[in-house]
């Protein structure tokens, strides 16, 4: 069994920390933004209740152990992997207060990136005075779905299969392979995380909903996300969404796995069937009671179009491939919340000034470095 340190926030970090101590693992937690349970002391043994809906027993309570530690120092040491829970919003931030404590055999793992997220936070920790380079890694996607939070005790409506892991840079990932299949069984490491960034299927399915919705959300009219708030038209916007993001992954030199392949990857197990957009979503026993956001302030135009579509735009720049649905999205996101998430969002000119073309970006994200340093 191995220690492991989560950085995290709200119900999904909670989440994983609890799903690593069920199964045996030392696991540490660093709240960020003051989540603890109410009456859970820092540098204290917290005990968690997790219990997944779609477990063989759902009705089977799973206790588990964490340290909840009230410093970094203390939260880093003796442990080789930092598992950063947090939205993709509260990277950059998490990335200065970590600078300062990492290790060069310290491995981050962000759960997820989000796209450009490794590349992002690489970037942000050097520039905080990290005096190293550890290995970032990302995820494609969360680990689980539908977390909650209450107390002590958390429930989560389903786990995610075949989750995506790729690492910045990518030449390391074989070095730290064994280590993150331990910890983190049934994951599949890919040579990019270009192919992790683009594989995160919030993206792809909150966004169009959220948009073509957004009457129903401003009244506050509740409805079933993947049954009501999915209509065929909805979905072929969300194709013509998923060939953009196809076509980007194939001048990138990258096979990426449509939409509908990916809610089956993560989902077959747990029930998914389906093969077009309309029916994959419908018919997945995870989403069913999934529920329309209550206000347009919300994640899924807050923080799925500044670091999931507008660095899909930057990258569809560079490469020049077709992003006339990624645009019109960001448009009207940025409209019906009143803020121009373009500007706020994550681009690879924001990050680097090096990734001219698409030969330079792929070096970079192959060894770190661009060809012309």
């Amino acid at each position: 069994m191995a220690d492991v340190t989560v950085i995290g926030t709200g119900a999904s970090g909670f989440a994983v920390a609890a799903d690593l101590s069920t199964k045996g693992h030392r696991v540490r937690l660093f709240v960020l933004g003051g989540d603890s349970p109410q009456g859970a002391e820092r540098c204290s043994n917290l005990r968690l209740v997790f219990r997944c809906t779609t477990d063989v027993d759902p009705s089977r309570d799973h206790m588990g152990i964490v340290r909840l530690v009230g410093g970094l120092k203390e939260a880093l040491q003796h442990t080789r992997v930092v598992l950063v829970v947090v939205p993709g919003w509260m990277q950059h931030s998490a990335a200065g207060l970590l600078a300062g404590f990492l290790r060069p055999e310290h491995v981050v793992v962000l759960v997820p990136g989000g796209l450009l997220g490794s590349l992002a936070f690489a970037s942000a920790i050097w520039d905080a005075g990290a005096r190293c380079r550890p290995t970032v890694c990302e995820t494609s996607c969360k680990l689980h779905v539908g977390e909650s939070l209450d107390g002590t005790e958390i429930s989560v409506a389903g786990r995610k299969d075949h989750v995506l892991i790729a690492a910045f840079p990518a030449e390391r990932i074989s070095a730290v392979c064994d280590t993150l299949q331990d910890l983190l069984p049934g994951i599949e490491t890919t040579d990019t995380v270009l192919e992790t960034g683009l594989s995160n299927l919030n993206t792809f399915l909150h966004v169009a909903k959220a948009v073509c919705n957004a009457g129903l959300i401003e009244r506050r009219v509740a409805f079933s996300l993947f049954r009501e708030g999915l209509t065929p038209g909805i979905a072929r916007v969300e194709e013509a969404l998923d060939k953009e993001r196809i076509s980007l992954g194939k001048a990138l030199g990258i096979r990426l796995r449509s939409v509908p392949e990916l809610v089956l990857q993560h989902y077959g197990g747990q029930g998914a069937i389906g093969t077009s957009m309309y029916d994959v979503q419908r018919a997945n026993p995870v989403w069913e009671r999934a529920v329309s956001p209550d206000s347009l302030v919300h994640r899924f135009l807050t923080e799925d179009v500044p670091y999931g579509l507008v660095p899909m735009e930057s990258l569809c720049s560079l490469a020049r491939t077709p992003h006339d649905t990624t645009t019109a999205l960001i448009q009207l996101a940025s409209v019906l919340v009143g803020e121009d998430l373009r500007s706020v969002g994550r681009t690879l000119r924001g990050i680097v000034s090096c990734a001219c073309s698409v030969d330079c970006l792929l070096e970079l994200m192959r060894t770190g470095m661009s060809p012309a340093q």
